[in-house]
């Protein structure tokens, strides 16, 4: 059995996504974001969307290092794992 808040029971589950939507995608943004320590990373055009554990402490550093790189930020959205994932992941475990 699962003991938590709704959303600590969907951060339990993996797959989530940030989606950081630029100006511009040059070398100077993906090679600052290359010597983070982040998930599997895809470019496309200039939207960079990164897999995330937690993004409530990974995005604020992600941000940053976009910023210092000479990058300019349109938005920032996260995309994943749903209560309903959780239960469902929590159900296929006990059986």
């Amino acid at each position: 059995m699962a003991v938590g808040t709704p959303e600590e029971l969907e951060r339990s589950v993996t797959g989530r996504k940030t989606v950081i939507q630029l100006e511009q995608v040059d070398e100077a943004v993906l090679n600052a974001l290359k010597r983070l320590s982040i998930g599997k990373m895809v470019r496309d055009d200039n939207r960079i969307t990164i897999d995330v554990v937690n993004p409530e402490k990974e995005n604020p550093v992600i941000v940053r290092a976009i910023v210092e790189a000479g990058g300019n930020v349109q938005s920032v959205s996260v995309f994943g794992s749903t209560l309903e994932d959780a239960y469902l992941k929590l159900v296929k475990e006990t059986k």
